[in-house]
Formats: C-alpha cells, structure tokens, sequence
C-alpha cells in the first residue's frame, strides 16, 4: 500500500504558507533600510567630519577659527568651500559661485531656491554653500546637502556653522537626525 498526502491536507498546508506569506511580507518590506535616511546620516557624519578638520587643522584656517584663512586673511565662501572639497578629497568641484547671501533665521531655508552644486560624493549626495557671508565675531556658513538630488522630493537640509566650528541643525535636519534607517520610523 502506498502512502501519500490527501488532497485536503495539501490544501491546509498551502492555506498555512499564503496566511505566513501574508503576515511576514510586509514585515520584510519594512525592514528594507531607508536609503535617504542612511545618505542623510552619512553626510552628516562627513559634514561633521569636514567641520572638525578645518577647525583642527592650521592647514586651510587660522588656529581654528574659520573666519581667519591659513594666510591669515579674512575667509570667503570660496576659501571654505575649496577646503570642503579638498577634505572630501575631490579633484574638481565648482568653489567659484554659492547662493544668495543667507539670512534667514533657519539654515533650512538658506538652503532652498536655485543652488550651485559644488560637489557631488558617489552615493549621490550634492553639497553646496548657501551663504556668501565672511565670518565676523557672530556670522556663520551655512552648509546645505541634498541626498535625493537638488530640487527633486524634498529641500535641502540646511546646518550653519559658526566660526568656531560648531554646527547648528536646520529644522529638518533635527528631525531627520531622531530617525533611524529602517522604514516607517
């Protein structure tokens, strides 16, 4: 006598493997990182890693004031933007023209409008320079990227950073920082 399965009990067995597909699907759709949201934190981390090299280092300013060049005269947007890109590591990049001078009251803002890409890392993020201020005792750079690409889904994110270095978040840029890569967060 030979043994084998009953047409009812193949029949439970694939309603068990829809109703398992069913539940574990979207789960494994949602665990799919968030690849925005990993750019973000990325150029974050490099922002920051840029920002603690021109600070730290006599080689682009002046005992790490960012208002001073290496040469001891007053920074422009250029001075920092080729130093950005040189830290970046990058051969060309376009330091000769930023945005409009910056001055409003939140980085974000001071990123969005018509922007001149200085660089562009090969995850595709795109860097720029939003203000064409020098640095004075109180004034400050606004450094922007894009991880989608200027002027697609969504603006820039936006950080100032003083003449001493240290980096204020735009808006956006706070509440992207509390996200975490994973989808739906």
């Amino acid at each position: 006598m030979k043994k084998a399965f009953t047409l009812a009990e193949v029949m439970i067995v694939l309603t068990v493997i829809g109703i398992l597909t069913a539940i574990l699907m979207p789960i494994a759709f949602h665990s799919a990182p968030d690849q925005n949201v990993m750019k973000f934190k990325k150029a974050t981390t490099t922002l920051g890693t840029i920002v603690r090299e021109m600070v730290s280092s006599d080689q682009y300013f002046q005992d790490g004031n960012l208002a001073k060049t290496a040469a001891g005269a007053n920074s422009t947007s250029a001075d920092v933007c080729n130093a950005m890109i040189d830290i970046l590591n990058y051969k060309t990049a376009n330091c000769g023209t930023t945005n409009s001078t910056a001055d409003s009251t939140n980085p974000d803002t001071d990123c969005t409008g018509t922007k001149n890409v200085q660089a562009t890392t090969p995850d595709g993020v795109q860097w720029f320079l939003a203000s064409n201020k020098t640095y004075t005792q109180t004034e400050y750079k606004t450094f922007c990227f894009d991880v989608d690409g200027v002027g697609y889904n969504e603006a820039p994110f936006g950080f100032r950073v003083r003449r001493d270095g240290k980096m204020i978040y735009g808006a956006r840029a706070q509440e992207w920082s509390s996200k975490t890569i994973q989808r739906g967060n």
